[in-house]
């Protein structure tokens, strides 16, 4: 068995001089670890800074064009206001003049023919006329 020396001259047992050295070359690899990382973070590769810039602009543009939605649909351009209007009052036309048709076809259908008297009951929803908002 072989004893180390320490610098003091006195004997120093080789398994702790073993887990000694065990630590040094751990703590090298970390250093060097450490400088690698360093040195990717000072100099970037090239492609990796253009992904990451691209995913910004990608970002930036998305962001730009919710933001452009949602002003859309918060400040409607007037031609749409108009036309959505227009669409509903059309709609409110159409609809009285089916429940016109109708009632006149219920009325036609209550009189009696040939002896029998034949009521049909109307089954149509209500439906409530849109509020309108003041332009």
């Amino acid at each position: 068995m072989q004893v180390a020396l320490g610098a003091s001259g006195r004997e120093t047992d080789p398994a702790r001089v073993a887990a000694a050295r065990a630590t040094l070359d751990a703590a090298a690899a970390q250093a060097l670890a450490a400088q690698t990382q360093l040195a990717d973070l000072n100099n970037p590769p090239p492609n990796s800074v253009q992904s990451a810039r691209a995913a910004v602009e990608q970002a930036q543009a998305n962001l730009d064009g919710a933001v452009a939605k949602l002003d859309a649909l918060r400040n409607p351009p007037l031609a749409s206001r108009v036309q959505a209007e227009s669409a509903v009052a059309q709609a409110e036309a159409t609809l009285s003049a089916a429940r016109e048709n109708y009632d006149q076809v219920v009325a036609g259908l209550s009189a009696v023919t040939d002896g029998v008297a034949v009521t049909i009951v109307p089954d149509l929803p209500s439906v409530p006329p849109p509020s309108r908002r003041a332009s």
